[in-house]
């Protein structure tokens, strides 16, 4: 099968979406499939080599900010290609945050109602270059956030879209009003565009199945592998249970809870 699989990437910090995607991509392409890995937003930072090659990156955060402050602002092909080089986008990567509460609300709620925001010239063209380029059997998001894409994929290409889910609900709910309830109305909207969601637990399963309002069936948990290459055993197994925790080093992550357990 011909996937193509989308990842925003961060620009300049390890993030466990991005370690995911790039481990899932290859365990895909070592099960046979082609798999197409590009990068949205800003340059992936991974443990290992990125799984998307020499692909640039699309839908860039600069043009895309450029894109819903100023719709009608024309930019030229180089203009563009300029604004998506990595250099430019690290660095704007860099001061996100600067970015205000009002100005990433409206950031995600344009990118959610994706052909029909202030956001859809960037979303277009990249429908446009997975049509001609990738052309896939099916098309996989990295997270729900992109799921504003569902829409125009099954329009003009009719393939289906699988939608993977990891941690919206921290993000959009602490978004201010009225972008939080636009964000969560915009995500709902695009439900029927997606073929299936896929959460990595039965807990996040079932609590994205109530903000989305979802039949059974639309959403299943898959949980994330691990690669154990290079690992082994350990001579005699410890004395009490050992428990490893990988994740960005913030409160949201969960650290304390797991150590009050």
């Amino acid at each position: 099968m011909k996937i193509v699989h989308l990842t925003p990437g961060t620009g300049n910090f390890h993030c466990g979406s991005c370690l995911r995607d790039n481990h899932l991509v290859k365990a895909l392409r070592r099960m046979g499939h082609d798999v197409v890995m590009v990068p949205l937003y800003l340059p992936l930072v991974t443990d290992h080599e990125a799984a998307s090659g020499p692909l640039p990156v699309f839908a860039g955060g600069i043009n895309l900010y450029l894109q819903q402050k100023f719709p009608s602002l024309r930019r030229p092909a180089w203009l563009r290609r300029l604004l998506d080089s990595p250099p430019l986008l690290r660095l704007a990567a860099s001061m996100a945050s600067m970015t205000s509460a009002r100005e990433l609300g409206e950031m995600t709620v344009g990118s959610l109602r994706g052909l029909d925001g202030r956001q859809a010239t960037e979303w277009q063209r990249l429908i446009d270059w997975i049509g001609t380029e990738g052309k896939p059997d099916l098309v996989s998001l990295s997270n729900g956030l992109l799921n504003g894409l569902a829409p125009g994929i099954r329009r003009d290409l009719g393939v289906p879209v699988i939608c993977s889910l990891q941690g919206e609900d921290s993000f959009l709910d602490t978004l201010p009003e009225p972008w939080k309830s636009d964000a969560w109305d915009a995500f709902r909207a695009n439900n029927a565009d997606v073929a299936l969601y896929i959460a990595t637990s039965d807990y996040y399963r079932d609590v994205m199945a109530t903000h989305l309002r979802l039949p059974p069936g639309k959403i299943i948990t898959v949980r994330n592998g691990m690669d154990f290459t290079g690992f082994t055993p350990a001579p005699t197994p410890p004395e009490v249970p050992v428990i490893g925790f990988l994740a960005r080093l913030c409160y949201g992550k969960g650290l304390k809870a797991l150590v009050d357990a």
